[in-house]
């Protein structure tokens, strides 16, 4: 198996993201500092532009290869805890 390499989006850096839909619509946002609400979101993958609803598939696609990720708060966007 091919070693896992995982990085964070540090504060202050753009991320792109891409919300998936009907026509998907693509943003680069700044990183902020986090909220105090850790609970509410999801962690994603800038590198492959995508999200996971659980940890579990998180840890699963972060397994091996190159990776960049940053929390994604319901309420308040691309954030890092």
């Amino acid at each position: 198996m091919a070693k896992a390499i995982v990085e964070v989006v540090k504060v202050g850096e753009q991320a792109t993201i891409t919300y998936r839909g009907y026509e998907d619509r693509i943003e680069t946002v700044v990183v902020k500092s986090a909220c105090p609400n850790q609970q509410g979101g999801h962690w994603y993958c800038v590198t492959h532009q995508e999200g996971f609803a659980h940890n579990f598939d998180k840890d699963t696609h972060i397994r091996e290869g190159k990776h960049r990720l940053v929390w994604m708060c319901h309420e308040h966007g691309a954030e890092q805890p």
